[in-house]
């Protein structure tokens, strides 16, 4: 009876420290796991806020003052960082947009590329806020005359959250 009781005093400590070992153990992995996930996610997005504006600003024709050959250089630097650093989502619209800009003039529909452009400025504030915002946004905030191009734009829009597999949230609605 006494080896039993010395037994039992031995093996319930050790076994209660075995099983606090194997749940901090997977506890601790999970946290790490996380922390690490978050430290991307937060590379990745002050990346892509380096370049966002600055497309912006050449969508917009801010740079007025740079050549047309530099403007390109410009966006395709931009498009390698979405290319790198952006969500799933966000490089399937970039890679739309410049499909888009690789067409002949005569065959562009620039309502198109403005409908990435919407798009890619939603993504991107769902992907830093975890906020979706209408894709016609953009295009209620630059275009004065918004109203008369709005079903247009809303078709456009939607037809390429369609076609892309985008997050319906994107689409616009009436």
């Amino acid at each position: 009876m006494l080896i039993n009781i010395e037994v039992l005093n031995i093996l319930v400590p050790s076994l209660v420290t075995i099983i606090g070992l194997i749940i901090t153990y997977f506890a601790n992995k999970n946290a790490f796991i996380s922390e690490i996930y978050k430290s991307k996610n937060i590379s990745s997005s002050e990346k892509l806020q380096e370049y966002f504006l600055p497309l912006l600003d050449i969508i917009q024709n801010k740079f007025t003052n740079i050549s047309e050959e530099e403007k390109v250089k410009k966006l395709n630097d931009i498009f390698n960082v979405v290319l790198i650093y952006g969500s799933e989502e966000l490089v399937r619209i970039a890679t739309e947009f410049k499909i888009l800009s690789y067409k002949s003039s005569d065959k562009l529909d620039v309502n198109e590329i403005f409908a990435c452009v919407g798009l890619l400025i939603a993504q991107y504030k769902y992907e830093i806020t975890n906020q979706y915002i209408p894709s016609d946004t953009w295009f209620k905030y630059t275009i004065k005359d918004y109203d008369m191009l709005k079903s247009k734009v809303s078709d456009l829009i939607n037809n390429k959250v369609d076609k892309l597999k985008l997050n319906c949230k994107l689409k616009c609605v009436d």
